[in-house]
């Protein structure tokens, strides 16, 4: 079976539909505030005698709409918590009238105390809010035994590049990973390494923020993506743990533990993850340079055997000093090892001079070790505005050990040389912030906040390389990299109407940044101050349509590995590297929105200066070198339409599509001079969901992604299907079965070709197979409780800039 009938049959199994049903019946549901209702419980019954039944759950609008399937006199009955049941008059639906439209249902609140509920529903996959999309995966099929990247990588609009560390949103590089609203701070091997650890089973939803506002950090011209943890109740003792397993050319598995523990004013809370994998990868390579008898062609391939085994912990502490006050303790860290064994072959096949094969075994570690602890104070005066105080503390620790054995032979087996490279790359840092907020009230219809930050990094950076034991002075150094960054910023909400909404704010940054290497003197001393604006207005159209319009200017300054000096071979003329010479990157971002009830449309205008990509391809023809190292573009141009809507078969079959129509324009400087590449793509998101029976589910998912551009590399189309079942049990615990890459399809082939230097470079990365996993979810203690508070740290936007 070929690829296209791999992807038709995939096409077919993800956006399948049925016959809609003949009569409708809909409406919506609010309080006696005119507030929408949720997750009310909606029956339609049969007054006949038989045994029609049809039910369904209100939208977060309050919305519901529930399909009939054939004629007959019937009732609705409406249930929720805290609100009174409601029960409609019979009503007929038949040929002439088939729909019934109840209009705006008001319920009334019930006063009777409740000594105990448990309310079962569900909310929808994807919600549009003024300044972010949420993607709620709680307790969903596909998610089960999955990493935090596994889950960023099937997210809407977001691309993970797994073999250059670095995650885009809608075209653009530069995205902040959060955790409960804060940045995680760390180089980009860490940031993998972290999210491949954290167990999807501990997350809630994603929020992907494109247009961020002034209270956030102005680093990231892509935005945030904010991972929501699950929040475990309080009074008492409670919590959750899953197991999972698989296999996939090779083994994968994963444990998670959260609790939460809390007695009068202490609130004792934490979390655990454990991940060992032990999957195949390939990396293929093809490099052809020259032109007639000056062609040089270069083929490389690699079978890479990586073992990957990730601790991340958790554990936090609140005590309610008084009513109003409120202080925070949290540490939190990581030990994540990936140690790898590769089989490398690299043929030379000049046209013009006997070939070459070069043959070697390297062995590769690469260790992290993380520690944060947060001190949070959070008080709320007596005319309600609110004071957030936070002092982080964070030490990394990375140890890159490689060592390489080559061999050079004739395609006789004559040995022609041999030798055993030893790289070695040791790098401490450490990073401090501080930071203010204040919330202030100024009457019902506006409030302004201020804030203030300071962060101070330093950075280390020993390198050395060793050829049978003799150190390379080219490449052995050492580097020192401070900065420190002060900001203020300000912002308002002001409820112009009662339909328009204003947010608008300022941002100022202030950065000092300086690297010092024993190979170059002083590398970089730069000092920038910038001012970043930012407005949204939201305008409500109808009852349930609305319109936003945003802007915001943003930064993204290169991360700390980026420009200090390192070396990794993949082959001995091929290697990775930093670059000293990388500047920031300054965007100005344009956005609209449109929603009306679960439909969702939004466009995107991006222009930035100097645009930092990752792992660009140079190439020297004298020596038949390849480096590859971020670099700066010249700038980058980002257009992008985006829509998100719902698909209801039945009550028990629901579809969700994520769509994103992109346009870029990237100009690269290259040895000949300045070109300009475009391309346009399409990505599309999907998700089915069956109800099969009370307790079972299945969902497939998956997505298409055009061929997309990444500075002066081509990437091919990619696409991946997902399928999973679900059975949950009467105690709260689930079992699920799935199925990840069911095609082994998510193959990156990335190309890059400048004519005018007679250069075709094209890579190919399989990082992924098709892997079959069991997972088993429980919850313990008390499920019925109150929740703890939403911790949060003051460090989380710099984490992101380790990298």
């Amino acid at each position: 079976m070929n690829q296209t009938t791999y992807f038709i049959i995939s096409l077919a199994c993800l956006f399948s539909t049925t016959l809609c049903a003949q009569f409708n019946v809909n409406g919506s549901l609010q309080d006696a505030n005119q507030q929408a209702l949720p997750f009310a419980n909606i029956l339609v019954k049969s007054v006949e005698g038989v045994s029609q039944l049809e039910g369904g759950i209100s939208e977060d609008d309050g919305t519901f709409s529930i399909r009939i399937n054939q004629a007959g006199k019937y009732q609705l009955e409406i249930s929720v918590l805290g609100f009174k049941p409601y029960q409609s008059v019979p009503f007929e639906l038949n040929s002439a009238q088939a729909q019934k439209n109840f209009g705006v249902i008001i319920l009334e609140e019930n006063t009777e105390q409740l000594e105990g509920v448990t309310v079962t529903g569900s909310v929808p996959l994807f919600q549009r809010k003024i300044d972010r999309t949420v993607v709620n995966i709680e307790n969903r099929i596909n998610t089960a035994g999955s990493s935090a990247l596994e889950i960023l990588e099937r997210s809407p609009g977001v691309v993970v590049n797994r073999q250059g560390n670095s995650i885009a949103m809608l075209g653009k590089e530069g995205v902040n990973i959060m955790i409960n609203g804060k940045l995680q701070y760390m180089t980009s091997d860490a940031l993998f390494g972290f999210l491949e650890g954290l167990s999807a089973d501990n997350i809630k939803s994603l929020e992907l923020i494109t247009t961020p506002p002034a209270n956030f950090d102005a680093q990231g011209n892509a935005g945030f993506i904010n991972l929501v943890l699950k929040k475990s109740p309080d009074d008492g003792f409670n919590g959750g743990y899953t197991l999972s397993g698989g296999f996939g050319r090779g083994e994968t598995s994963n444990a998670s533990l959260n609790f939460n523990y809390r007695k009068n004013r202490i609130n004792l809370f934490g979390s655990y993850n454990y991940l060992r994998k032990g999957q195949e990868q390939t990396i293929n390579l093809e490099r052809v340079t020259g032109t007639g008898s000056d062609v040089l062609e270069t083929l490389f391939q690699s079978d890479r055997n990586p073992t990957q085994n990730n601790h991340n912990f958790r554990l936090g502490l609140d005590v309610e000093a008084s009513e109003k006050t409120t202080l925070g303790f949290l540490i939190s860290g990581y030990n994540n090892r990936w140690d790898m064994d590769a089989d490398n072959r690299t043929e030379i096949l000049p046209a013009a001079a006997p070939d070459t094969l070069a043959l070697f075994r390297n062995v590769e570690e690469n260790y992290w070790q993380h520690f944060q602890g947060n001190f949070n104070l959070l008080h709320t005066f007596t005319n309600k505005s609110v004071l957030n105080l936070d002092f982080d503390y964070l030490a990394y620790d990375n140890q890159n050990p490689v060592t390489y054995d080559l061999r050079f032979e004739g395609r006789d087996g004559t040995l022609f040389d041999q030798s055993n490279l030893a790289s070695e790359k040791n790098t401490p840092f450490t990073i401090i912030v501080g930071k203010f907020d204040y919330e202030i009230p100024l009457g019902e219809k506006a409030k302004l906040s201020v804030g203030t930050k300071y962060v101070t990094s330093e950075f280390e950076n020993a390198i050395s390389l060793t050829d049978d034991g003799v150190v390379q002075p080219n490449f052995t150094s050492v580097s020192d990299l401070s900065e420190d960054i002060f900001a203020l910023y300000a912002q308002g909400d002001y409820q112009l109407s009662e339909k328009t909404t204003l947010k608008a704010g300022l941002r100022y940054e202030n950065t000092d940044s300086e690297l010092n290497s024993t190979n170059g003197g002083r590398v970089v001393d730069r000092r920038l101050d910038n001012l970043f604006p930012s407005i949204f207005i939201n305008r409500k159209l109808g009852e349930y349509s609305s319109v936003n319009l945003s802007y915001a200017r943003r930064i993204d300054r290169p991360s700390f590995s980026s420009l200090a000096p390192f070396v990794i071979f993949l082959d001995p003329n091929t290697s990775f590297g930093g670059n000293a010479g990388l500047r920031p990157a300054l965007a100005n971002t344009f956005q609209l929105d449109y929603n009306k009830k679960q439909f969702s449309l939004s466009a995107q205008y991006t222009d930035e200066d100097f645009t930092i990509v990752g792992f660009q391809n140079r190439f020297d023809p004298v020596t038949n070198t390849q480096l590859i190292v971020p670099d700066n573009l010249e700038g980058q141009k980002t257009a992008s339409l985006t829509t998100s809507f719902p698909i209801k078969v039945t009550n028990w079959w629901k579809f969700q599509y994520f769509s994103t129509l992109l346009w870029q324009e990237s100009t690269t400087v290259e040895d000949l001079g300045t070109f300009t590449l475009n391309q346009t793509n399409f990505r599309i998101n999907g998700t089915q969901t069956m109800q099969l029976g009370k307790d079972w589910s299945w969902e497939v998912n998956g997505f298409y992604q055009g061929r997309s551009l990444f500075g002066n590399i081509r990437v091919d189309p990619i696409w991946i299907l997902n399928s999973g079942i679900q059975k949950k049990f009467k105690n709260g615990s689930r079992l699920a079965f799935n199925v990840t890459d069911i095609f082994n399809n998510l193959v990156r082939i990335g190309r890059t070709s400048i004519p005018e230097e007679n250069v075709l470079i094209q890579t190919n990365y399989d990082f992924s197979q098709t892997t079959f996993k069991v997972s088993y979810s429980a919850t313990l203690g008390n499920q019925s409780l109150k929740k703890q508070r939403e911790r949060e740290t003051g460090a989380e936007d710099e984490k992101n800039r380790v990298n």
